[in-house]
């Protein structure tokens, strides 16, 4: 017996969805040809232009160790290092295409109630499967379970990458939304003081 759920025409899960349908499969968006404004980073904000030769995680550490001591000093939770790390690795390996030559920009705006986080990268091309997989976490309850990207694209996963970053920065953030930025694709991340 079929479940209706699992024949829904808009299940974000299953690859014969309208939803992936319309996004096509392994599709590339050049999002610089959207009609869209492209966002700069505000001013009053602090900005860090990132140089990554190789994303390991100590070199990614130390590119934003003092940033997120002010960030706990300021009564933020430990684990902030881990959506900013997971952002900052995605724009060096997905939109930089891991070329030590394009820049990240790490920037932030630490107010009375809120910490605002934009990281940028110098790519603009997305694979259409990562619309559903955004739309996926938009819909769930992510913070209880993560989702694989490569599971849930049906790809084979690279041995370097684990495919849970996106998934962690929704799990630990309030709010993310995606913009084209002047350079590239940014990624706007709120967490709200507690």
């Amino acid at each position: 017996m079929v479940m209706v759920s699992e024949i829904d025409l808009f299940n974000l899960e299953d690859p014969n969805s309208i939803i992936r349908k319309v996004v096509g499969d392994d599709e590339l968006i050049d999002i610089s040809e959207l009609a869209q404004r492209r966002v700069q980073i505000p001013v009053g904000y602090e900005i860090k232009e990132l140089s990554i030769e190789n994303g390991e995680s100590k070199e990614i550490s130390s590119l934003v160790e003092d940033e997120i001591k002010k960030f706990v000093n300021e009564g933020y939770p430990d684990n902030i290092y881990t959506p900013i790390y997971e952002a900052i690795l995605n724009a060096y390996q997905h939109g930089n295409k891991r070329d030590p030559d394009k820049k990240v920009r790490f920037a932030y705006h630490l107010g009375e109630s809120h910490l605002d986080i934009l990281i940028e990268d110098e790519g603009t091309i997305l694979n259409s499967t990562f619309v559903p997989f955004i739309l996926k976490h938009r819909e769930s309850d992510v913070k209880s379970k993560y989702i694989d990207f490569y599971k849930f694209a049906r790809k084979e996963k690279p041995k370097a990458n684990n495919g849970t970053g996106t998934s962690f920065m929704h799990a630990y953030m309030d709010e993310i939304n995606y913009y084209l930025g002047e350079h590239g694709l940014m990624v706007h991340m709120v967490k709200n003081k507690n």
